[in-house]
């Protein structure tokens, strides 16, 4: 188990490079803290311009550590629940930053 879990950070740490962005942590913070939220609350949370925030988003989930799945918020409007992913979690950790 724990060989098992060496080799799956040390493949995550070579894809990853070294560490994120300072920004991209602090939305990744932000995703461990509060699951599901919109896009939207993010960059409020976050205070980022939408268009910003929602690249860092997507950089997350290219990177797989981040995930959307579709949903319809209280105005009935289609939109995106961001969740943090396991290997997210992993990165917050290994980076003592959870």
């Amino acid at each position: 188990c724990k060989k098992q879990r060496r080799a799956l950070e040390e493949k995550l740490s070579q894809r990853l490079g070294e560490r994120l962005e300072k920004t991209e942590e602090s939305v990744l913070v932000i995703l461990s803290n509060h699951d599901g939220l919109s896009d939207q609350k993010i960059c409020e949370i976050a205070v980022l311009e939408k268009k910003r925030c929602t690249y860092y988003l997507h950089e997350l989930k290219a990177k797989k550590l981040a995930e959307a799945t579709p949903c319809i918020d209280e105005n009935d409007y289609m939109v995106d629940s961001w969740h943090i992913t396991q290997e997210g979690r992993r990165y917050l950790v290994s980076n003592g930053l959870l």
